[in-house]
């Protein structure tokens, strides 16, 4: 469904029998609140009434308000999860248009929760930028989960970017993001070239030495992971040398436990380059 240049997604995904609509509907509330969102405007009434729950920053720059609405049919709770950009102040007319005209079913026995995402785009959906995020939520949302098909486009996002598409943290997030992706799926490979580039990034940004740290210390991961010893010890060296007190005790402190590292803690190297002793 779309118009005016908002794109929405709905997502239906069929839930627990409930027979009580506003016990279904205090659930959902409380749920929300133990994951820290602030639920404001908390109207009720026959159509659907969105609020606002939280506030996201995404890599291009801008930020999205987070809003949900629900009502009733019968026995069936319907909640519907929206997505606005905080700039355009037309969107939140735009998005009740739309809930308005929403059908969601089929009637039957059970409710469902209605995932309706409108955002309008800050940009061409085609971009370099637009793959880069679109790859990130497919790698890492259980929701839509496809990792082949994240990597794939975090790969040619990165590519595609043109010089100051995005801020230089940005750009940093993006390939960290990939890295990460790339060390979780087996591609280790492909991501010691991701994770140097990811080096090259930090250096811009306004944390060089903890992003760049940070950087160093996922090559080292992926280095042990192939039984690259040498090249593992020589990045976790380099991690731990990082100048920020604060990045490079953190660090250590979580090699110690890392499962991608225990082939280094079972070298003799590990007590010098941890500075744990001879």
């Amino acid at each position: 469904m779309c118009g005016d240049g908002v794109e929405v997604e709905i997502l239906i995904e069929e839930g627990a029998t409930d027979g009580d609509p506003a016990a279904a509907l205090a659930a959902f509330k409380e749920a929300a609140r133990k994951e820290g969102r602030r639920l404001l405007d908390l109207a009720e009434g026959a159509e659907p009434r969105p609020w606002v729950t939280h506030v996201q920053e995404t890599l291009s720059g801008y930020r999205r308000h987070h809003g949900h609405a629900w009502y009733a049919r019968g026995p069936q709770l319907f909640v519907l999860h929206a997505f606005v950009r905080e700039q355009d102040e037309t969107s939140g007319a735009r998005l009740r248009a739309h809930l308005h005209r929403l059908e969601v079913g089929p009637p039957n026995d059970s409710w469902f929760l209605v995932h309706l995402a409108a955002v309008r785009a800050p940009r061409d959906p085609r971009s370099a930028a637009a793959r880069l995020e679109a790859g990130i939520g497919y790698a890492n949302n259980e929701r839509y989960k496809n990792v082949p098909l994240g990597l794939r486009l975090m790969a040619e996002g990165l590519a595609g970017l043109r010089p100051g598409e995005l801020t230089p943290e940005a750009h940093f997030r993006g390939a960290q993001a990939l890295g990460l992706a790339q060390l979780t799926s087996g591609a280790r490979e492909a991501s010691i070239e991701t994770w140097k580039r990811a080096i090259e990034l930090a250096e811009k940004t306004a944390q060089p030495a903890a992003l760049g740290a940070n950087a160093w210390y996922n090559l080292a991961c992926a280095y042990a992971l192939l039984a690259r010893l040498d090249e593992a010890f020589d990045a976790l060296g380099r991690a731990f040398a990082c100048p920020d007190a604060a990045t490079a005790t953190q660090l250590k402190a979580h090699a110690n436990s890392d499962p991608d590292l225990e082939a280094l803690r079972k070298d003799e190297r590990w007590a010098k380059v941890t500075g744990q002793g001879g």
